[in-house]
């Protein structure tokens, strides 16, 4: 995809809805900020502090805290205690007509926010039978009012079957929808199990070796795509959760994947290290269940083999086990949540998430290594007060945005993907965008004009103190039929002068893109992403383009 230029020369050029502007409307956020940035290095830790009957904790002061990191004691910023009563925010304004917003306050103000997520890439089609069946019955019995859930499920891609909501029939009906269905590469790899005993004669051996070397090869590409798919649809959920104030929780159920590749041919540590440290940046939390429960990897095994190959079958099911719960345990214990396993637990697994996100203690602190070198640093937190118990996430990984993201091709790869996947907006970068109504004629030249948050974008500082952005603007029209009918890409150099700063902090950057598209009704989907730090912003909103009048 070929991406255009432009300079923005004159700021002001663009007159619509200026005053207007939902940026402008809505109150600002005082938050602070969870990423780990360079020019401040502030690093939040969320701390769930529970007494000796596992109630939660509330009176505790910042003396009450002591911070570690590597080992080390740093001077604490702040510390406060975080609940749903003092997360509630006003209903933001409606928008102005024509206007769509990925902004998080239009989507849900509720917190505790639950994410459940049915990975059918990664578990077998019984254990999804089972793990819905559960589910459906805590949503009939036991989910509490008031509590904002959205469900996903994971096949081939990452498909949003219910945004937040606290209705209890719409969950149902969500999770209703999600039928399990084999997971080809699941499949592919079974063929690591299949293997015929090797011939005694010599003139078959080396055919019996090269099939074996093209099934091995099957089997590692099938895991590479599985994991890969996986380690993107979480990355995609954290950037959908990272303009939201707060913990969220992710519930995950899942058999999970393998750290380690076959055969000792590479790991995907490094992979997975990425998607918990965006997780982690984001405040997204991990809850995976184990959806095999009980009956974890006997329903694989074939007991009319020989006893000798059903002994092998038997260790290497347990081995697998193991090894995709390590993946599912670095998640939730580098995030701070829990894992669930030997049992089918997504009721409790749902309900301990709730509950650790209501009342929580913000902690905050500055780091003074200012070596962003991309290394774990482990961080620990103790309390003064004797008999209470505290749970955080381990540590995270010193990325700077400013030198990692961009550098990685899984990022713009990313972008591509969210902007033609059904799921939720992506909030790293959070804009505004008015669709003119499109006029008659064929084509039809569709005007689509962005505002984006400047305190969501990175700069560069100029020498006359102004501040100079670098942003692309995407646009994908989808079909009825779900193909690609239009795309467009741009790239924007802002140069902002001193005295144009602050009314473009509160109005938001102005950019205007216009598509061609014949009649017909779309979807389009828009995305702003920070061409410095690679993170970006999506959203979609309905359009349709009006036949030619005769």
């Amino acid at each position: 995809m070929s991406r255009r230029k432009a300079r923005l020369v004159v700021l002001w050029g663009l007159a619509w809805w200026l005053t207007a502007s939902a940026l402008a409307q809505v109150p600002a956020d005082n938050t602070p900020q969870p990423t780990v940035r360079v020019t401040t290095g502030l690093v939040l830790v969320d701390a769930v502090v529970t007494d000796r009957n596992g109630r939660p904790v509330r009176d505790l002061k910042a003396e009450d805290f002591a911070v570690y990191e590597n080992g080390k004691p740093v001077k604490l910023a702040f510390a406060t205690l975080h609940t749903p009563e003092e997360a509630r925010s006003a209903v933001p304004p409606a928008l102005p007509p024509n206007v769509y917003t990925n902004r998080p306050e239009y989507r849900s103000t509720a917190e505790p926010l639950v994410i459940l997520l049915l990975d059918a890439r990664n578990t077998r089609m019984q254990d999804q039978a089972y793990a819905r069946l559960q589910l459906l019955k805590y949503l009939g019995t036991q989910l509490r009012p008031d509590q904002p859930v959205a469900v996903y499920a994971l096949g081939s891609s990452l498909t949003l079957l219910q945004d937040f909501t606290d209705d209890p029939a719409q969950l149902r009906a969500a999770v209703e929808t999600f039928r399990p269905q084999a997971s080809r590469e699941l499949s592919m790899e079974d063929l690591d199990r299949v293997r015929a005993p090797e011939p005694r004669e010599q003139r078959f051996l080396r055919f019996y070796r090269q099939m074996n070397e093209f099934y091995m090869n099957q089997v590692i590409a099938a895991r590479d795509v599985r994991v890969a798919g996986t380690l993107a649809a979480l990355r995609a959920i954290g950037r959908s959760m990272a303009g939201i104030p707060g913990r969220k929780n992710l519930v995950w159920v899942s058999a999970g994947f393998p750290l380690q590749s076959i055969e000792t041919r590479g790991s995907y540590v490094s992979e997975t290290r990425v998607t918990t440290a965006m997780l982690t940046d984001a405040r997204v939390a991990v809850y995976p269940v184990d959806a095999r429960g009980l009956v974890v990897g006997i329903t694989a095994i074939n007991a009319d083999r020989p006893r000798v190959q059903f002994k092998e079958d038997i260790e290497r099911a347990s081995r697998q086990i193991l090894d995709t719960q390590q993946s599912m345990e670095v998640m939730a214990s580098f995030t701070g949540g829990r894992m669930f396993k030997n049992r089918n637990d997504i009721d409790n697994a749902v309900a301990t998430s709730i509950r650790e996100g209501s009342t929580y203690y913000v902690v905050g602190y500055y780091a003074e290594n200012k070596n962003w070198d991309g290394r774990f640093r482990e961080l620990r937190v103790r309390l003064k007060r004797p008999g209470l118990t505290i749970r955080h996430r381990q540590g995270y990984f010193a990325f700077d945005p400013e030198k990692w993201e961009t550098r990685s091709k899984a990022v713009q790869a990313d972008m591509a993907w969210t902007l033609e996947a059904t799921a939720m907006p992506a909030t790293q970068i959070v804009f505004d965008a008015r669709i003119a109504p499109a006029g008659s004629g064929e084509p039809v030249t569709l005007p689509i004009e962005f505002r984006v948050d400047l305190n969501t974008l990175s700069a560069r500082p100029l020498a006359n103190g102004g501040k100079a952005y670098r942003a692309e603007f995407h646009a994908v029209a989808i079909n009825q039929k779900g193909d690609v009918a239009a795309r467009l890409a741009l790239e924007l150099t802002a140069p902002v002068l001193s005295s144009d700063l602050h009314a473009l902090e509160q109005q938001g950057l102005p950019f205007r893109l216009e598509m061609e598209l014949p009649s017909g009704r779309y979807e389009l989907r828009l995305g702003v992403r920070d061409v410095t730090t690679g993170f970006f912003g999506t959203l979609s909103a309905p359009v349709d383009v009006a036949a030619p009048t005769q």
